[in-house]
């Protein structure tokens, strides 16, 4: 659909304040009253935008929201990759060999704080590549 511009709108405005009167609606002064003040304010241009800097902080807004969505999507990623990964690495496990896991489960419960170290530094990496990559498209 095209957008109407001012002389449209009037036109099809009055043209319906005419179907409404041959149809029999009363029609108010307040409404022709109403009709004309938009009709005025429509036809005067202002003299002087003042540009306030609106859009920009709309823009800016919707570019916050949008990067931390982003940061929890990828986040959320990650973490499902780990997860994924722990409980893929468990059933494999069980899967090839039974005898295995038991093992294998009280190898990880005894060291599980090496593994919990490592897993955060991959977490931190990650977290770190990405603002660095950030900030250097940002700069660029």
């Amino acid at each position: 659909m095209k957008a109407l511009n001012d002389e449209e709108i009037k036109r099809l405005l009055e043209e319906q304040l005419t179907e409404d009167e041959k149809q029999g609606s009363p029609r108010s002064e307040k409404d022709a009253t109403l009709y004309q003040i938009l009709f005025t304010a429509l036809a005067d241009e202002p003299a002087n935008l003042k540009h306030n800097g609106l859009a920009e902080a709309v823009l800016a807004q919707i570019k916050v929201k949008q990067q931390r969505a982003e940061a929890l999507r990828y986040s959320m990623l990650i973490a499902a990759v780990i997860v994924g990964g722990l409980i893929f690495t468990y059933f494999a496990i069980a899967y090839m060999s039974p005898t295995l896991l038991s093992p294998a489960l009280s190898f990880i419960y005894t060291y599980k704080w090496i593994f919990i170290f490592i897993a955060l530094c991959i977490a931190s990496i990650e977290i770190a590549d990405k603002n660095l990559v950030k900030r250097k498209l940002v700069n660029s």
